[in-house]
């Protein structure tokens, strides 16, 4: 059946039009809900300025006094060393003040990746632990494969071990079911965080040292 040329201009109209307003929707959606994951693709529009490949900041002169460069280049290196060349090529946002985490609604947190398309870092994270903690989680997101089911304290035991290095058995406390889930794991973070990370930290320790790095970070 040929249809009439009228009637296909009709549908292609229609097709960019409901295109259009898909598009303007997920913009939208991520400009209110993830403005980094905009922000590794514009960092300028969000105030930002590239003071090294892929690094941006909102105030170069603080950066330099930070060494934010050299930090970043070392925790990138170390990250690659684990997971492979290009592993860490990710856009690293970096906000040394409140103002700049207020635009990017950045969570309360040290830092945060957003799959292997951005890290951002906030003031009190502008350490190498949390450069490479994060990193590691961009670095896990490009290795695993979209569909993956990922389990959350493996997740962040193996970003503390890349981060920290590993805990020694003598420091751990004994063995016990972590969350799984995102949705768990954030319950028991709002209780006490650092002794869920530590135990997160030891149990993917105990892990390494039984199968090796190389078999740990192929598991899905």
């Amino acid at each position: 059946m040929i249809l009439p040329p009228r009637l296909i201009l009709r549908l292609l109209r229609r097709f960019a039009i409901l295109s259009t307003l898909a598009v303007v929707g997920a913009l939208g959606f991520l400009w209110f809900k993830a403005p980094p994951v905009l922000a590794a693709y514009c960092p300028a529009c969000f105030g930002l300025h590239r003071i090294d490949n892929q690094l941006w900041v909102d105030d170069p002169d603080r950066a330099a006094l930070l060494g934010l460069t050299q930090m970043t280049a070392f925790a990138r290196a170390d990250v690659e060393r684990i997971f492979g060349l290009g592993s860490a090529d990710v856009t690293i946002l970096v906000c040394t003040t409140q103002a700049c985490t207020a635009r990017l609604k950045a969570p309360d947190a040290l830092g945060a990746a957003y799959g292997h398309r951005a890290v951002l870092i906030t003031p009190f994270g502008i350490d190498p632990i949390v450069l490479r903690h994060e990193l590691t989680h961009a670095a896990r997101s490009r290795l695993a494969p979209i569909w993956a089911r990922r389990v959350l304290w493996r997740e962040e035991g193996l970003a503390e071990w890349v981060a920290k290095g590993p805990r020694m058995a003598r420091d751990c406390p004994a063995p016990r079911p972590l969350p799984r889930t995102l949705t768990g794991w954030t319950q028991e973070t709002a209780n006490n965080a650092r002794a869920l990370y530590a135990q997160a930290h030891c149990q993917m320790s105990r892990e390494i040292e039984r199968y090796g790095i190389a078999a740990i970070i192929r598991q899905p």
